[in-house]
């Protein structure tokens, strides 16, 4: 090890082992929350919203800690990271705290985060010392997340039902990238450990999902 190594050992994007863990915590309960969105669309647009607002807190927190501590951003990405979750749970914050919101509005707020959101991967996915496959991942969930959300927000006459769909399918790929860039995969082995993890946590949410919706709903 140089000396250079010992002195910055962060160095070369390497993130501390505790922003990587709770990315990957995170990161599944984000994807776990949205799955039960998808899988419960009988809950109803204001429940649902609620349960993604959560969703949303974990990915703003997630940003905050990032931008305040990664080495592979340049100071004015890192702010605009760190200040992109900032605002990003405050508008988590309004959803929890302002009781009596309409659908619309609560809809909007939800999209408004996403897209605060993603601007903040896009600029994340810029640094330059993360290997190249996750700043494309990073870019790749930012843009989607951003050019979904701007449909919830623009276009007119889509049911709010519908948007919700829209929204967790983008809150779902948000906690996949967490859980991806927390792990890290730097070969073959760990990516198809990686898959299988997902697939089974996948799977394994929606059939009990599945198997709550059909019980509920079978005849006494």
């Amino acid at each position: 090890m140089t000396q250079e190594t010992r002195e910055h050992p962060r160095a070369e994007g390497h993130s501390p082992y505790w922003l990587r863990v709770s990315e990957v915590v995170l990161g599944l309960l984000t994807v776990a929350i949205a799955i039960v969105a998808l899988a419960n669309p009988t809950l109803g647009v204001d429940r649902l919203a609620e349960i993604l607002s959560a969703a949303l807190a974990f990915s703003a927190a997630r940003m905050i800690a990032s931008g305040s501590i990664r080495t592979d951003l340049r100071r004015i990405q890192a702010l605009s990271v760190a200040g992109s979750g900032l605002l990003a749970l405050g508008l988590v914050v309004a959803i929890v705290v302002l009781p009596g919101l309409s659908l619309e509005t609560l809809v909007l707020l939800v999209a408004v985060t996403l897209t605060i959101q993603g601007l903040g991967r896009i600029v994340q996915g810029a640094g330059r010392e993360r290997p190249r496959w996750s700043r494309d991942a990073t870019l790749a969930t930012g843009v989607a997340t951003v050019l979904i959300a701007g449909i919830v927000l623009l276009v007119q006459g889509i049911a709010l039902a519908t948007l919700i769909v829209l929204l967790s399918v983008v809150v779902l790929a948000n906690g996949v990238e967490m859980v991806v860039s927390g792990l890290r995969p730097s070969n073959r082995r760990q990516v198809t450990l990686l898959k299988l993890i997902l697939f089974s946590a996948f799977y394994g949410l929606v059939m009990v999902n599945w198997i709550d919706l059909y019980g509920s709903s079978a005849p006494g």
